[in-house]
């Protein structure tokens, strides 16, 4: 029984490593073109003289991303609920094995979930947010510059 609990929790650090491994790859790329494409937008406003005359590209696009970070935020809350649930059960195994007949000796079984993970999932969330006010705010700003 040890075996299978210890062979349960080594899957669930491979799962939890491959799940966090691909998140972080998406959030840094998305973060990325989130902003190479604001910066290109930008720059296509602008008139020769610097004065913002041709907005709507930016609007969009900071329509788009903004709907698109509000999505970010939801599968980050997803994954925490999930890391959380995970890290529950890789508990209840470690509990379990301590219990078993066999393990009487046995020092209790490291949890090889780092709870950084977590604090992870929630700043990568936070700064999701933070990005949808930066493109709120930079269209108001682009509105207001634009009339003048």
């Amino acid at each position: 029984m040890v075996d299978r609990l210890t062979s349960e929790m080594e899957e669930i650090h491979n799962y939890i490593r491959m799940m966090f491994q691909t998140y972080v790859a998406w959030f840094t790329f998305f973060i990325t073109v989130m902003f190479a494409a604001v910066a290109w937008t930008l720059k296509v406003a602008l008139d020769e003289k610097g004065k913002i005359t041709f907005t709507q590209p930016l609007y969009a696009v900071s329509t788009l991303f903004a709907i698109e970070c509000l999505l970010g935020v939801a599968a980050t809350i997803l994954m925490y609920r999930n890391l959380r649930a995970l890290t529950d059960r890789v508990g209840a195994i470690q509990t379990l094995s301590m219990s078993s007949p066999q393990n009487e000796s046995a020092s209790r079984p490291h949890n090889p979930v780092p709870p950084v993970l977590g604090q992870a999932l929630l700043l990568m969330g936070l700064t999701l947010f933070v990005n949808i006010g930066f493109l709120v705010y930079l269209c108001i700003q682009v509105r207001l510059h634009a009339s003048q």
